[in-house]
């Protein structure tokens, strides 16, 4: 001891060096000294030990720092520390001009306070408190990371030892300078601070929680696991002993409760167990305030039937009624943060929507509208975390409300606004649904929803996303009823076939035939054609009802036609009711648009006629109608090529039907002149595609016909046919070919002198054209030729005999010249 004594006298050694040998053996020494003899040197020397912190030289200050950080870790809370002595020389170090300049030796100093504020010397530094927190307040801004870190343990430790006495002046003081550090890069700081402001807190009023409340929210987006569990702890900590969390439950609670959507498992578990410790806490306490919520605890209800099945656990009684009693306090926070500008928030928002929506149970039904209306916000929100949590909150809606308090509110919201948004939102609630419940509102479910401006509505920037979100409600809808929906089959069979009919996307279109075909099976039909059968009835019935206001765009119009696609045979069971919608839909005042796209729809009905509209052996009766009113008026000749379009699809009904077959001539015979009346004259229209479409037409007639066809309408037809062999378009060339063929095979078997003028003018034009450029029209020609001279060879082969010698092309005159010989050899026999 004396030669310790000694070494502690000679530390004003002049010698810098000597100083810090001295300073190397006293700390060694004092390692090696027991309790009793370090405190009696303490009680001795510490005046001397004091003086080190202001030596010149770094080295020494921060030995003898540690020095004192080894004393005071040692000795008992009964001896002086000289905190009178200590603490006003930290305070010069750390807050006076010339400021320490060592990062080392102000960590130390940092280190000297932890010691001081240990609780043990509470009585010596409760004086000095204005000094501390004049230190603290430096140290927060230190730029040395873990001298921040200190700090605020430093915070902590005299938060703990001195209770209400440091509270009193650490919200002002500190506070400021803590919020600073939140945002600091390392983790470390920001959970260090964080804990800080917890202890600042736990003591003071609500003013200094206010304050720093929001900053704490920013922390909940934090990338580390580790500053977000800090806010959770904090704020648990809080809600169990903070004499003011009732009144500041708004702020404090959302702090806590969402970290129970953390991303990381572990926080989650660890926030759960601090909720319910803090919800057992609220409800011990009410329960002596309030005996309706005695009576709860000692007769508690059951648990609801119809619970969302992955839900982890369910909220205690003491959490879910904590929330019920907030909830009116947090619900215009949640409108304005589902608004904000940062995605975090709207995220961090949107999670704790869900979680409080789990929480109030049937007690939401109170909050319906205010719900909903979040969820109108939070839906339309670009990003998709936000949108998730949304459709989640809705579902957990559906569980616990039940539709009588939701079904009007929604419905009139799209029926007043029909959007995307709204049915998804209608789509998540119905996924949640209470099954039993829902039965009873069924249609008036499928009535809103089947609604022209509903489901046949398209969304501005797509027409998918809004079929996409009716297959969503149906799908939903479907899936909690199951078998039960079948109420509503003709309303959920429209919705289905509009999302069938209206997508775009393959994927889509082919998803609502899909689910038609389900909804066939899950209501006990043997087929989508029978389901189909059953309900195209009615919903040819509406569309005959408003097809007057039809146009060539309209949503109606598209169904129409896909329907009339998918029906199939069973078509023939509705003829009068389409053929009457297609006679109001070409009237005479619709849009040359309307009815062009109206006749290649019925074009397409009349080349499968047999298996559409008279698979029941009815359209006989109504094809004289057809002809005469849906397809001749349109055959006139009008100038423009929207009339041009009208017309292509008019003689595309007519060929279609002649190609059927499915009227015989003698249903043909009375119209027949106003057929060829028509029929000539767009011979000779100006588009190719109509001029092959009407000798197509006039081929598949004389099929039909035969040689029934009347010879004068015959002769006169055919002799404004051949005038189309000098076509432009070798195609119709070819077509009026292969007419002629027909027609010449259409001739009676006596041989009128009308039918030989007729031949007489034919033939030489066909040896004409037998000699052409085109090896295709030369060989139709040599057919036809052929063909004549079976009943006609006289006329032939003195026109052959004539006028071949003048033929760039001898092979086809060979070959007729060959066949005029086998045919004269055969008569002979």
């Amino acid at each position: 001891m004396e030669a310790l004594a000694l070494l502690v006298e000679d530390l004003n050694h002049t010698n810098k060096v000597q100083r810090k040998r001295n300073l190397i053996k006293i700390k060694e020494t004092l390692e090696k000294l027991d309790d009793d003899n370090l405190e009696e040197l303490w009680s001795h020397h510490q005046r001397e030990l004091f003086k080190t912190l202001e030596d010149e030289s770094e080295r020494c200050r921060e030995i003898g720092g540690e020095i004192l950080i080894l004393v005071l870790s040692r000795t008992s809370s009964n001896l002086d520390p000289g905190a009178n002595v200590l603490i006003p020389r930290i305070k010069i170090s750390i807050t006076v001009d010339p400021f320490e300049p060592s990062e080392e030796v102000r960590l130390i100093l940092v280190q000297i306070l932890t010691q001081l504020s240990q609780k043990r010397f509470e009585g010596q530094i409760r004086p000095f408190l204005d000094d501390l927190m004049k230190i603290l307040q430096q140290l927060l801004l230190d730029a040395f990371p873990q001298i921040k870190i200190q700090a605020s343990q430093v915070i902590q430790d005299l938060s703990n030892a001195l209770n209400a006495d440091f509270h009193l002046n650490a919200g002002s003081a500190l506070l400021p300078n803590l919020i600073k550090n939140l945002n600091h890069q390392q983790q470390k700081v920001r959970i260090a601070t964080i804990k800080a402001i917890g202890c600042v807190c736990q003591h003071g009023s609500s003013e200094d929680f206010k304050q720093a409340a929001p900053q704490l929210a920013q922390r909940l987006f934090d990338p580390i696991p580790g500053v977000r569990m800090a806010v959770g702890e904090v704020s648990g900590s809080l809600a169990v002993n903070w004499n003011f969390r009732h009144v500041n439950a708004p702020l404090l609670l959302p702090l806590l409760i969402t970290g129970l959507e953390d991303e990381y498992q572990d926080n989650r578990h660890r926030v759960r167990v601090l909720w319910e410790i803090a919800g057992e806490q609220w409800l011990r306490e009410e329960v002596v305030r309030d005996k309706r919520i005695k009576e709860a605890v000692d007769f508690p209800s059951e648990a609801p039937r119809h619970y969302p099945a992955n839900v982890e656990r369910r909220p205690s009684f003491g959490c879910r009624l904590w929330i019920s009693r907030n909830f009116y306090k947090l619900k215009e926070a949640l409108a304005h943060d589902l608004k904000d500008w940062l995605v975090e928030t709207r995220v961090k928002t949107a999670q704790l929507l869900y979680i409080l929506i789990l929480h109030m149970e049937s007690e939401i039904v109170a909050f319906a509208e205010n719900v909903l209306n979040l969820f109108t916000t939070g839906i339309r929100d670009i990003e998709s975390p936000v949108q998730d949590y949304i459709c989640r909150s809705a579902k957990l809606f559906g569980y616990f409300v039940p539709p009588r308090h939701w079904l009007s509110l929604v419905s009139a919201r799209i029926q007043e606004d029909p959007n995307v948004h709204d049915l998804r939102v209608l789509s998540c609630i119905l996924s949640g649904s209470d099954p039993v419940l829902l039965e009873g509102h069924l249609e008036d479910l499928g009535l809103f929803l089947q609604e022209d401006n509903i489901c046949l509505k398209m969304d501005v920037r797509s027409t998918d996303l809004h079929q996409k979100a009716m297959l969503d409600v149906s799908n939903s809808l479907i899936s909690v009823c199951q078998h039960k929906s079948s109420n509503i089959q003709s309303q959920l069979f429209k919705i289905l076939f509009c999302v069938h009919s209206l997508a775009q996307d393959e994927a889509l279109k082919a998803s609502g035939k899909e689910f038609l075909v389900h909804l066939a099976s899950l209501f006990g039909h043997d087929s989508l054609q029978t389901l189909i059968k059953l309900e195209m009835g009615p919903l040819l019935k509406q569309f005959r009802s408003n097809c007057s206001n039809w146009g060539s765009t309209s949503y109606e119009l598209t169904m129409f036609t896909h329907l009339l696609a998918e029906a199939q045979s069973n078509s023939g069971y509705y003829t009068e009711d389409i053929l009457a919608i297609f006679k109001t839909t070409l009237k005479d005042d619709n849009l040359p648009e309307m009815k062009s796209r109206i006749l290649l729809c019925l074009a397409k009905q009349m080349k499968n006629c047999q298996e559409t509209l008279n698979s029941q052996k009815q359209f006989q009766n109504y094809s004289k109608t057809v002809i005469t009113t849906l397809v001749l008026p349109h055959l006139e000749w009008h100038a423009g090529q929207k009339a041009q379009a009208v017309r292509l699809g008019a003689i595309s009904v007519l060929w279609s039907i002649f190609v059927s077959k499915v009227v015989d001539h003698t249903r043909l015979e009375p119209i027949l002149s106003s057929i060829l009346l028509h029929m000539n004259k767009l011979v000779e229209d100006n588009s190719d595609q109509i001029r092959s479409l009407v000798l197509k037409a006039f081929y598949e007639l004389l099929d039909i016909f035969g040689r029934q066809f009347p010879e004068d309408n015959l002769l006169k037809t055919l002799s404004i046919i051949d005038e189309r062999l000098n076509d432009v378009s070798d195609e119709v060339r070819l077509i009026a070919l292969e007419v002629l063929q027909k027609g010449s095979e259409s001739f009676q078997e006596t041989q009128s002198q009308k039918l030989l003028e007729y031949l007489s003018h034919l033939i030489p034009k066909l040896l004409i054209h037998m000699d052409d450029d085109n090896a295709k029209i030369r060989g139709a020609s040599l057919d036809s030729l052929k063909l004549l001279c079976r009943r006609f060879s006289v006329p032939v082969k003195s026109v052959v005999a004539e006028k071949s010698a003048q033929h760039k092309h001898q092979m086809e005159v060979t070959t007729l010249l060959e066949h005029l010989s086998s045919l004269s050899m055969n008569n002979d026999v």
